[in-house]
C-alpha cells in the first residue's frame, strides 16, 4: 500500500491511516476490520449469487441501517440482534459449503502441488515450458522481504493472472516428468484427487499404504508419490 501511495503521491495517506487504526474517527476501522465489516458484507452476498448457494444471501442494508457510532465504536442496534446472528451463521455455512467444500479445497492444493513441482523441477535444471513471467518465480525462492527490497518484483508478480498459469498447466500435460504431466493433466480435465475429512490425525500407516500404492500405480519414487498423497490441517478463520 505505501508503495501505491508513492506512486499516486501521497493521495492515499487518508485510507492508510484509516486501514492502520491511526485515523481520529475509530469506528472508521471498524468498517473496514472487523467482524461485521464492508468486505465480509460484500462478499458473502457476491458469493452467495455466483456459487447459487442461498445461505449466504443476507439482509445487508438491514445490518448497515442498524449500525451507529457510541464512543466512537461502531455498535449494532438492539433491533438488529437477529440480522447479526442471521449474518454470522450464513458465514459459517458458506464457509463449509463453499469455501471449504472438498472439491475447492482438493483443486487448490492440486494447483499448489504443480507449481511446486514446476519449481522444484527448474531449479533442478530441468527444462519445461513456462512464460518469461513466470520463469523467474519458479528459479527463485523469493520472501517477503525480497519483495519489500526490491522496486520491481512486486510489479513482476502483478503482471501474473489466470490465464497465463492456465497455459502453463495445459503444456505441462505433454511433459517428460510424470508427476508434473499427470497433475497438469488432473487439473485440466478436472479429475481432482479425492479428499477424505476427519477430525483425528490420520494414521501414518494409512498414509503409507496409499503411497505405495500410487507408486505402484504410476511408477514414481516416495517423495514423487507425496505430491499425490499428502495430509494437511484444515482451519476455519471465519471466527476471528
Amino acid at each position: 500500500m505505501q508503495k501505491l501511495n508513492q506512486i499516486f503521491n501521497n493521495k492515499l495517506n487518508l485510507s492508510i491511516n484509516i486501514f492502520s487504526n491511526k485515523y481520529s474517527k475509530k469506528y472508521f476501522y471498524n468498517l473496514v476490520s472487523s467482524q461485521v465489516d464492508m468486505d465480509r458484507l460484500d462478499y458473502l452476498k457476491r458469493d452467495s449469487f455466483y456459487t447459487g448457494v442461498n445461505e449466504g444471501n443476507i439482509g445487508v442494508e438491514r445490518i448497515i441501517n442498524m449500525m451507529n457510532v457510541v464512543d466512537e465504536k461502531l455498535v449494532i442496534e438492539e433491533k438488529g440482534i437477529h440480522s447479526i446472528e442471521k449474518f454470522l451463521f450464513a458465514r459459517r455455512l458458506m464457509y463449509w459449503q463453499v469455501y471449504l467444500h472438498k472439491t475447492v479445497i482438493s483443486a487448490e492444493h492440486m494447483l499448489i502441488n504443480v507449481l511446486n513441482r514446476a519449481k522444484e523441477l527448474v531449479q533442478q535444471k530441468y527444462s519445461i515450458y513456462s512464460t518469461p513471467t513466470l520463469l523467474p518465480f519458479l528459479k527463485n525462492n523469493y520472501t517477503y522481504t525480497d519483495f519489500k527490497n526490491k522496486d520491481n518484483l512486486l510489479e513482476e508478480f502483478a503482471l501474473l493472472d489466470d490465464y497465463e498459469i492456465y497455459a502453463c498447466i495445459k503444456q505441462w500435460c505433454n511433459e517428460k516428468d510424470k508427476v508434473l504431466s499427470k497433475l497438469s493433466d488432473m487439473i485440466i480435465n478436472r479429475n481432482l484427487l479425492k479428499i477424505k475429512i476427519q477430525d483425528k490425525k490420520f494414521s501414518s500407516k494409512i498414509i503409507e499404504k496409499i503411497n505405495f500404492t500410487i507408486q505402484r500405480k504410476y511408477n514414481v519414487s516416495y517423495k514423487e508419490a507425496s505430491y499425490f498423497v499428502f495430509t494437511k490441517r484444515l482451519v476455519t478463520t471465519h471466527t476471528k
